[in-house]
């Protein structure tokens, strides 16, 4: 098995009021096997104690940038890629949790096989009722291409990529993506809070395939009024078909139709998945943190 020792991997992360789960995640970073890493943050105007808490953990590899002005979450990850120095990046939310050798298994799988540009692993919510539901991979094969991925979130809504802690992804190929949606999205006034959520893969996987690892080696932190379950996440299937449609992507009608209804219903199925059958999360969830 190669060293990753020598690999630096850029994690990024923009905040807004992330106090109550920040300190976990930075904790999750710094217990990772892979410690060749370095994290950067923008903090994006908080008005609480996100900004003492992060500069509390003493760690060098933690780079901050507060902002004077609200400056948006996508203006932030865009400003946090450029100053990336690593090889390899991943995206991290203020209430995600990594598990020790997330890192070290994704990154593993980069350096063997060259012709892979992500690496996307399972996860699972936790609510703060103390509830646990699992995000199972639905993809059949461990190599997944830019059709497969196309057709399937197409066929069921369901992108199963988009939660940045699943991700480890060539830094070249993830600013390719950045500046592919940038182009696409302003192209036909599609860019907007959710664009990123379907469309960045998509533009990823144009680069190379991406690697299924099935193992759960991340979680985070979800409420069912959160944002990423609100119905008005319906706004991303249409909004992410457009700008595949300005990039020549030719598309059936019908599954337009199809993929818009679904989206709608898989909103609800989650709420009530959140509201209703989550498990009950072990007393310890994040054993890996504890002192």
């Amino acid at each position: 098995m190669a060293s990753t020792d020598q690999h630096l991997v850029s994690l990024i992360m923009s905040v807004r009021n992330g106090a109550d789960t920040i300190q976990k995640t930075i904790e999750s970073i710094i217990a990772q096997t892979h410690q060749n890493w370095e994290l950067l943050i923008r903090d994006n105007c908080s008005t609480d104690s996100t900004v003492k808490i992060i500069e509390s953990s003493g760690d060098p590899r933690i780079n901050l940038v507060v902002n004077k002005r609200d400056k948006g979450v996508y203006y932030n990850l865009l400003l946090l890629a450029e100053a990336v120095k690593g090889e390899f990046i991943k995206p991290v939310d203020d209430d995600s949790y990594l598990y020790p050798q997330c890192i070290e298994k994704q990154l593993q799988i980069l350096l063997t096989r060259p012709g892979i540009a992500l690496v996307t692993c399972g996860t699972e919510y936790r609510t703060p009722g103390g509830k646990t539901v699992p995000v199972r991979i639905p993809f059949r094969n461990d190599v997944v291409t830019h059709d497969d991925y196309i057709k399937f979130t197409l066929r069921t809504a369901r992108g199963s990529v988009q939660e940045g802690n699943q991700l480890l992804i060539r830094t070249e190929c993830f600013k390719f993506a950045l500046d592919k949606e940038m182009s696409t999205g302003f192209a036909g006034g599609l860019l907007n809070a959710y664009s990123p959520y379907f469309y960045t893969p998509a533009a990823i996987l144009t680069r190379g395939d991406m690697y299924v690892i099935r193992e759960t080696l991340s979680a985070g932190m979800i409420e069912a009024d959160s944002y990423s379950l609100k119905l008005n996440q319906a706004k991303l299937m249409p909004a992410w078909i457009k700008m595949l449609q300005v990039d020549g992507y030719k598309i059936n009608p019908f599954l337009y139709i199809w993929a818009c209804v679904m989206i709608v219903a898989r909103s609800f199925a989650r709420r009530i998945a959140f509201r209703i059958l989550g498990r009950q999360a072990p007393e310890n969830p994040f054993p890996q943190m504890t002192n």
